[in-house]
């Protein structure tokens, strides 16, 4: 489950997928604006993000129950599936994922500012300007870390012109401190099991690390993880990641 704005989840969490395909099923979700999917002019209160995001999963022909792997802001859409379907969900490992105290402290003002400016990267993204400047893209963590080959860096770079910064996402951000607030008004799915994996916070905000373990401190089963590298944590350590989920999901079954 994708962060704000990755415009190709499928390329973007292939380090970690690949890691874990042999012995699991792996699914990628890539939401309304983002990579192959259209964009949709449709609200994205969480309640429609996430009733898309299951309907996507049971007309593929998936079933629950899942273990979700969110990255950044989806992590409240996988709390929220915990609240609201907890039979579905078996596990949550957190890829720096957001909680929704996160977007609390931010206010609705900035986050509506963000989505403003994310408007306005749109307009440099599809106008075509930003071939004028590849190094934006060409040093996203996906692309440097040697796990895509030449075909899918192509892959990478045309869908980033097509589906980076769309109106879906704009509108994801205009709706994440509401989306916070109905999330944590519901309580913590306390009952689920946990592993978060958690970046130096240098990419997210002062006090990250403090304000995810905070929130994971009354969970029954939680666990967490510090890692010394950026926002993409999926693609900057996948081998540790990997390792260590293969390791919590089969104590799952114990």
């Amino acid at each position: 489950m994708s962060g704000s704005g990755t415009a190709a989840p499928a390329l973007d969490f292939k380090a970690l997928y690949s890691r874990l395909s042999d012995q699991y099923h792996i699914v990628v979700v890539e939401r309304a604006g983002y990579g192959f999917s259209e964009a949709a002019d449709v609200p994205r209160d969480i309640d429609t993000v996430l009733e898309e995001t299951r309907s996507a999963l049971t007309l593929s022909g998936e079933n629950g129950p899942y273990i979700l792997f969110p990255h950044s802001l989806s992590g409240i859409e996988a709390l929220y599936w915990g609240q609201k379907y907890p039979d579905e969900v078996k596990a949550i490992i957190g890829l720096d994922a957001a909680v929704p105290t996160l977007y609390l402290s931010w206010g609705k003002q900035l986050l509506e500012d963000t989505a403003d400016h994310m408007k306005l990267l749109s307009f440099f993204y599809r106008s075509g300007l930003v071939r004028l400047q590849p190094e934006i893209y060409n040093t996203d963590p996906a692309m440097t870390m040697d796990v895509l080959s030449d075909e899918e860096k192509a892959m990478y770079r045309a869908v980033v012109m097509r589906s980076f910064m769309t109106g879906s996402m704009a509108d994801e951000a205009r709706s994440c401190y509401d989306n916070a607030v109905n999330v944590d008004s519901l309580g913590k799915p306390v009952k689920i099991p946990v592993y978060y994996f958690i970046s130096d916070g240098s990419q997210v905000a002062p006090g990250w690390r403090d304000t995810v373990t905070d929130y994971l401190s009354s969970f029954e089963n939680a666990h967490y993880m510090f890692l010394d590298c950026g926002h993409y944590v999926h693609d900057e350590m996948p081998d540790v990641i990997a390792g260590e989920s293969i390791n919590f999901m089969k104590s799952l079954t114990k």
